[in-house]
């Protein structure tokens, strides 16, 4: 925050203004001193009041004239696009050629300035008939004063008196007073412009200091990723928990990254004469995307991991077939979102996990409704015709007499 610059108007300010109000007063104490020649309390009472609203008309028109005369200039600059900087050292600032330079609101200066001079103008073409001028108002206030030429002398008095009382006060509150707050508005505006910029800065810095945790934990996710999926006779073995914590860490675009590295590993190689040791390997991937995912939002990761456990060396058919089951949930009734691939390879899971197909057997009521609903299902797809051809499949069918047509 800026310093609190010192208050002008105190001391030797403040004693000249009450001064000032004392003698106008003293002025009131006149007023009331002429009015006790009344005649009675209700004429007294008649003169006293005009009196006052004489006074304080004129003292109110004398303080907006002060008010006018007083009001203090700022000090301004053109605003500007300034030429663009050069290297001399010599240049300031201002020379920044993205630098606009604002201005504050001076309408009230400026009608004061206007004001003052108009005045001024008129008042030095009319000193002649300045005279002339106060005998018509003593005329016109003179009946509420008494109706004497002492009531017309007291109306005169009172309205120079008070306005030359209202311009002193206007004029020196205006200079000694309004100065001052004015600038400790100008302070206060600039102090919180400035708090601002500071909050401004300090999230810009926290935004930046969370950029290069996020970018650092990022690059540290891809490591641990490709060396998994790529691994090193001089790097160690990559353990699950560092894996699993390096991409729940990562960024969304990240993980999406990774996704895609082990999903394009798992299709080149998830056929009898792929590389099972590379698919293997991305096993762990996928278990650590889906423990980056604990709201459950994407099924593919799932359905990945079960096709990576159901076509590794050694197929894990009941993991692979909860991994499936688990991405359908996810995905949906199949009729509005596809993906049948799912139901095609849970159906490949369920027959090699049914004990009644290994011993040659048909399989009971509810394993057959489970394989076979999977398979009505595939049979909407353009993954039929392998389906029918797969060797799995179709000794499963005959095993329990179910024809080709009945998947139509």
């Amino acid at each position: 925050m800026l310093p609190r610059q010192p208050r002008r108007g105190t001391d030797s300010s403040t004693m000249a203004m009450w001064t000032l109000i004392g003698v106008c007063l003293s002025g009131l104490l006149g007023i009331v001193m002429f009015s006790l020649r009344s005649r009675s309390f209700g004429a007294f009472a008649a003169v006293a009041s005009l009196g006052f609203m004489i006074a304080g008309a004129s003292l109110l028109i004398g303080g907006l004239l002060g008010f006018l005369f007083g009001i203090p200039r700022t000090l301004q600059q053109d605003a500007q696009l300034v030429p663009a900087p050069s290297t001399d050292q010599r240049s300031t600032p201002a020379s920044d050629p993205r630098r606009v330079v604002y201005q504050v609101n001076t309408n009230l200066e400026q009608i004061s300035d206007w004001l003052t001079k108009i005045l001024v103008g008129v008042g030095l073409t009319q000193l002649a008939k300045i005279p002339d001028n106060l005998h018509q108002i003593a005329t016109y206030l003179a009946p509420g004063l008494g109706a004497s030429e002492d009531g017309s002398s007291l109306a005169v008095c009172i309205v120079i008196f008070y306005l030359t009382c209202g311009f002193l006060i206007g004029y020196l509150w205006t200079r000694l007073f309004l100065m001052g707050a004015f600038r400790e508005a100008d302070l206060a505006a600039l102090g919180a412009m400035v708090e601002r910029v500071e909050q401004v800065s300090q999230q810009v810095d926290r935004t930046l200091e969370e950029m290069r945790r996020q970018a650092e934990q990022d690059a540290n996710a891809l490591t641990f990723a490709n060396r998994q999926l790529n691994p090193s006779s001089d790097m160690p073995p990559v353990h699950q928990e560092e894996l699993t914590a390096a991409i729940e860490n990562s960024s969304p675009a990240v993980r999406v990254t990774i996704f895609n590295q082990a999903h394009e590993i798992r299709s080149e190689n998830w056929r009898a004469d792929g590389d099972k040791a590379k698919l293997e390997r991305t096993i762990p991937i996928f278990r650590a995307l889906i423990a980056s995912d604990p709201k459950g939002q994407f099924h593919r990761q799932h359905a990945e991991l079960g096709f990576a456990l159901k076509d590794q060396t050694t197929p894990s058919w009941a993991e692979a077939e909860v991994s499936l089951s688990r991405a359908i949930e996810i995905r949906g009734n199949w009729e509005d979102h596809g993906w049948l691939l799912y139901e095609f390879n849970r159906a490949i899971c369920r027959i090699n996990l049914d004990p009644d197909y290994q011993q040659g057997r048909a399989s009971n009521p509810e394993a057959r409704q489970r394989i076979l609903d999977d398979l009505r299902a595939v049979a909407h797809s353009e993954l039929k015709d392998i389906m029918l051809d797969d060797p799995l499949i179709v000794r499963w069918m005959e095993l329990n007499s179910i024809p080709r047509s009945e998947l139509a």
